[in-house]
């Protein structure tokens, strides 16, 4: 598997660690490839909670450190760091059958490499479609028709949703053969419902009185996280009790936390910053939100349906065929915070609608996105795939 970076906090990588822990329990082996220090992946390792890796070689390049300062460095740091993925697939090209990339970029033009230099299977998963998209990104930039040229000897591109097959046909031209749609998966038994709310909360230093609603996420632009900020202004006009429960690290939580003041909310909005029991802040919370624009199968929206908690979300393309308004989640029109007010409001009023939302959503995961039925789906691919060449 190759990921852009072993120790990175997105949930794409995370997906791939995990889905890479079940198989290699399984009995089928792995080794993962990417971007990264050995001190900062085992950093990362315990932060998630990962004691028993697969086999892994963390890839540092010395421009890694330089590579913010400016896009000379940045565009420096990525051919050393192609160049050292080469050789480290060309010398161990006798050791692995296929390659299974995560996300497009450069880790899509490597597969597109190795398949084309050593005929192994290539698969690369892509992670979401719209705005910020990989595929959007990858269709832009210096290195754009060398990526192009490489994508051509993809042998499969696995998708979350429909709509990220059209993006991918529309940007690159690929047909449908190319495709094949393979939602992520959660751990069922550990994201699960629970009665002990209270424990849960006391545990963790949460408040005990009135109900929690909850963000889990990075604090970036992308997420809108002040959009929240500016819709819970409202929501407080109607339920004072109410706590926003905010779990996340970023570049904007300095902004953010300034926001809530200058909205005069800090006092009902808790910066929790990140966290390594997420299954526990989960089941602690009353409702969960995540209002991003831009999204493809987050980790944290089958995390919060696992947990049973009902779920608030944009109505974005990128969820049809997984959320149904009102069915599994309730989504919102991404019209401004008044609309994503009008949704907390909604739920947490009606508390029927609410437990109906939570229970649809576990039953959902139990019956299409539990991990192992998703490892199981992958390893019938690995064992179709050997074939192709």
């Amino acid at each position: 598997m190759l990921l852009p970076a072993l120790d990175s906090v997105g949930g794409a990588e995370l997906q791939a660690w995990r889905l890479a822990c079940r198989l290699d329990q399984q009995g089928q082996p792995v080794h993962l490839v990417g971007r990264g220090s050995p001190q900062s992946v085992t950093a990362h390792l315990q932060q998630f909670g990962i004691e028993a890796p697969p086999p892994y070689t963390p890839i540092w390049t010395p421009f890694s450190g330089r590579r913010s300062l400016n896009r000379f460095w940045g565009y420096l740091n990525q051919l050393a760091y192609l160049g050292l993925m080469f050789v480290w697939l060309f010398r161990h090209r006798h050791d692995y059958d296929l390659v299974h990339g995560h996300l497009l970029g450069q880790t899509g033009a490597l597969c597109g490499l190795a398949a084309w230099l050593w005929t192994k299977p290539a698969l690369v998963k892509i992670g979401s479609s719209g705005p910020g998209s990989d595929a959007r990104k990858a269709a832009v930039g210096p290195l754009r028709h060398f990526n192009r040229r490489l994508y051509r000897n993809i042998d499969l591109f696995i998708c979350l949703t429909p709509d990220v097959a059209a993006e991918l046909r529309r940007l690159f031209g690929f047909s449908e053969a190319k495709f094949r749609h393979i939602p992520n998966g959660v751990d069922a038994d550990t994201y699960r419902p629970t009665a002990a709310i209270p424990a849960r909360r006391k545990a963790l230093g949460l408040p005990e009185d009135g109900p929690i609603v909850l963000y889990v996420g990075r604090l970036e632009p992308t997420k809108r996280v002040d959009l929240l900020l500016y819709a819970w202004q409202q929501v407080l006009g109607q339920h004072m009790s109410v706590h926003l429960l905010i779990v996340g690290e970023g570049q904007a939580r300095s902004h953010l936390q300034d926001l809530s003041r200058a909205l005069n909310i800090e006092e009902r909005v808790i910066f929790y910053g990140r966290s390594p029991h997420v299954a526990a802040v989960m089941q602690a919370a009353d409702l969960f939100v995540l209002p991003s624009a831009t999204e493809g199968m987050p980790n944290v929206l089958l995390e919060a349906l696992a947990c049973g908690r009902p779920v608030i979300a944009a109505d974005l393309a990128a969820y049809q065929g997984f959320l149904t308004h009102r069915q599994n989640a309730y989504l919102f029109e991404d019209s401004g915070s008044e609309a994503l007010a009008g949704a907390i409001d909604r739920l947490l009023s009606d508390k029927e609608l609410a437990a109906q939302l939570g229970q649809a959503g576990r039953t959902l995961i139990e019956e299409r996105y539990a991990l192992d039925r998703i490892v199981a789906r992958y390893a019938a691919l690995y064992h179709e795939a050997i074939n192709w060449r």
